[in-house]
This record gives structure tokens, sequence and C-alpha cells, in this order.
């Protein structure tokens, strides 16, 4: 990964995400795979990272090269170590419009 948002995204840096908004970095900017910075916040369970996007005007239903979008992630995120739905994160998406991309066609 060589994209500085995607990064602070995974992290969960939210400083480093904001001063990078701030500064012009595309919100919705993908890697090779498709992955999008929410992608990326999803997945981790990064709450306040996800919020920021949201905020920001992130496009909650962008998918990657598979067909998944950024709820989809969500609903498979992780915590502790193992890859559980994070309601949270959940509910926020789906209040904000998200909707399931690829994985609402596979039983998880």
């Amino acid at each position: 990964m060589e994209l500085p948002l995607l990064e602070a995204a995974e992290d969960g840096d939210l400083e480093k995400l904001q001063f990078l908004i701030s500064n012009g970095e595309d919100i919705n900017s993908a890697d090779d795979e498709g992955y999008t910075a929410l992608m990326y916040a999803c997945n981790e369970g990064h709450y306040p990272i996800v919020e920021c996007l949201i905020e920001q005007g992130a496009d909650l239903n962008l998918t990657d090269a598979a067909g998944w979008a950024a709820l989809d992630f969500a609903t498979l995120s992780l915590e502790e170590g193992r890859k559980i739905p994070n309601q949270d994160i959940i509910d926020l998406m789906v209040q904000h419009g998200a909707v399931m991309g690829a994985s609402a066609d596979y039983p998880v």
C-alpha cells in the first residue's frame, strides 16, 4: 500500500487522516485492489476513522475489485484478532445510507 490516507485509516491514525484530508488527499482514493480508506477503517473496526470519513463525504457505496463495499467489511471487522461484526460501525454506516455489496450474496 502506497497511499498515506489508506495507511492512516488502516492504522487508526485519526490525526494523520485529518491532516491528509485537510491537505487535499482524495478521500475516495483506492489501492490496486479497489480498497478505500473507508473499507480499511471498517475492516479494522476503527469507529472514529469511519465517522470522520463519513463526515468528510466519503462515498459509502464504492466497491472493490471483488464487488465488496465498506459495509461488507464492517460486518467482518477485526476485534481482538477475530473477525466479528462491529455493530456500532454497521449502525453508523446504515444510518448514512450504506448498502451491502457482493458479500450479501454469500453467507458469513
